[in-house]
């Protein structure tokens, strides 16, 4: 497995933006795209801090005709893997594509969409209900899109480990490629959930952020004072190539994938293993042949809940050591509010803005961190020259952790 992997198209639908770097200025500039909206179900009425996207745009080749017969998701999904391609300067009908393929991460498929289907259902109304509600609706719909517009007949696959999943989606395809199985990849996320169904089921977590008058106050990971996670919706695909495919064709390259590696805490549902995410960036680091020393910033979970912050800091600083109150530590959920199955690929969109920028994205409501807590998390932008490697965290329900490893390209 000597194969490199670098990242050449980045599709980006976030609630900061459609464009790689219209999103990363938005992240440095610290503008939060989490407000309050109103839900209304039987049950009454409630007000929460979101980061929705309001309009999701269709692919191109789309014709009007057929938009009906797309979920939202498969929507977002296949607009950010078009963006990719074209990002790439990528010709479909030039590659083998029989080794190419898609690999989309989702923690909550398709439940956006599948809330109005159960609403006709069980109130006896079912005649604007679509006869394809279930080709529509599948979990592999939205992959088996992309894969159908552009012939890509590797393989076509949806995962699902709750916030982990699009991180996950990633290193499936870099094992892919790095085995020489496949030489080009459309990988990312997608999850759609700021719905009156999945805004309500997160109400009984008693995990979501109060309302507040100052949306930089709603969601503050690693903030004393941090009171919860802000639900917000989003995709983000990306077109991996082998480095030896991608030069030969004369791809721009943002950023190598150097390292990608998945465990499980086998400890709790929801709670987080110090253990467990300490195994994981470990791990990472050493698929991508790097000492704890030369990671230059991180790109934390930080979902601004009190338990998976402290668990978070605590793996960071047993495997960064001393480093730990050095290392710039982003927490872009801050801004765009917690996008679940899709998180993992903004961190890594996020990270790219670091590579080619030195952006230091900040925390804007952070004031002070946990007493006893030494990190560098930034209340304003910043930036800094030599980042070269940046970690990816992604820590899920489940125990599911994934961690990558996005690098400057050195020849």
């Amino acid at each position: 497995m000597t194969r490199r992997v670098v990242i050449t198209g980045a599709g980006i639908l976030s609630p900061l933006g459609r464009d790689l770097d219209e999103y990363c200025n938005a992240l440095h500039q610290g503008q939060v795209a989490i407000r309050a909206v109103r839900y209304e179900a039987p049950g009454g009425t409630t007000h929460r801090m979101v980061a929705p996207i309001d309009e999701v745009p269709f692919a191109s080749y789309i014709p009007a005709t057929e938009t009906r017969f797309f979920s939202q998701l498969s929507t977002a999904a296949t607009w950010c893997a078009e963006r990719a391609v074209e990002g790439a300067n990528l010709d479909p009908a030039s590659i083998d594509g029989a080794k190419a393929g898609v690999i989309l991460g989702s923690g909550f498929i398709n439940l956006y969409d599948l809330e109005f289907v159960y609403d006709k259902f069980f109130t006896g109304d079912e005649r604007r209900l679509s006869p394809l509600v279930i080709p529509i609706n599948m979990a592999s719909c939205a992959a088996g899109r992309i894969s159908m517009q552009y012939g890509f007949r590797g393989v076509t696959r949806t995962v699902s480990t709750a916030c982990a999943s699009a991180s996950s989606a990633l290193a499936d395809a870099w094992r892919s490629i790095k085995a020489g199985r496949h030489s080009l990849m459309l990988a990312g996320g997608a999850d759609l959930v700021c719905c009156t169904t999945l805004v309500r089921s997160w109400e009984r977590l008693r995990i979501l952020c109060p309302v507040t008058d100052d949306p930089a106050l709603a969601c503050r990971p690693f903030d004393r004072e941090r009171n919860g996670l802000a639900l917000g919706d989003g995709a983000a695909m990306f077109l991996l190539e082998d480095l030896e495919h991608a030069e030969q064709r004369g791809a721009p390259i943002l950023a190598e994938l150097r390292g990608a590696y998945e465990n499980a805490d086998g400890f709790d549902m929801l709670k987080p293993s110090v253990d467990g995410e300490i195994a994981c960036v470990e791990g990472v680091l050493s698929e991508a042949a790097l000492a704890a020393d030369e990671i230059d910033m991180v790109q934390a979970h930080g979902t601004a809940t009190a338990l998976n912050d402290a668990t978070e800091f605590s793996a960071l600083q047993r495997v960064l050591g001393e480093r730990a109150a050095e290392v710039p530590i982003n927490a872009i959920k801050s801004m765009i509010g917690h996008t679940m199955g899709a998180s993992g690929a903004f961190s890594v969109a996020a990270a790219i803005g670091s590579l080619c920028h030195g952006h230091i994205y900040p925390v804007p409501g952070f004031r002070a961190a946990d007493d006893g807590t030494h990190l560098r998390v930034a209340a304003t932008g910043e930036t800094m020259g030599g980042v070269n490697n940046v970690l990816v965290n992604a820590f899920g329900f489940g125990g599911a952790n994934a961690c990558l490893v996005i690098s400057k390209v050195v020849h």
